[in-house]
């Protein structure tokens, strides 16, 4: 309710308000750092691997954890030049009721269909089962 209140320039500043609201609600407590709010605005002059890299360096990072499909298109060794360790998520979705889905469970959706399928108190449950996100 509360987020379609507001006023926003941008479907991005939607978004961002969204994801800070579901994260409180939720009790996620990661910080969120915006690259536009970066110092070094020479890392949009770099693309892929490297500019994620520089986002890190920016951030005294000593490691990037990136998704279980990353491995297709990330330079992994470019980590290592600078110091940073590069590991992937052993993420395994976990597997809830989805309403109006008659077939097979559809893994990667958005947190809207979690909170939606389960609500909030179900959302938290599943977060708390293996805490990924702290």
């Amino acid at each position: 309710k509360n987020i379609l209140k507001h006023q926003y320039d941008t479907i991005g500043q939607l978004n961002i308000y969204s994801i800070k609201r579901i994260c409180l609600a939720l009790g996620v407590e990661t910080e969120i750092i915006l690259q536009s709010d970066l110092l070094n605005k020479g890392v949009f002059n770099e693309s892929g691997s490297l500019r994620l890299v520089q986002i890190c360096l920016e951030l005294d990072a000593t490691e990037y954890l990136a998704g279980n499909g990353s491995g297709s298109y990330e330079n992994t060794t470019i980590y290592g030049q600078y110091d940073i360790d590069f590991r992937k998520s052993n993420f395994s979705h976990p597997i809830y009721k989805q309403h109006n889905n008659t077939t097979d469970f559809i893994p990667g959706l958005s947190i809207i269909d979690v909170l939606s399928n389960l609500g909030f108190k179900g959302t938290k449950k599943i977060l708390d089962m293996d805490r990924i996100i702290k």
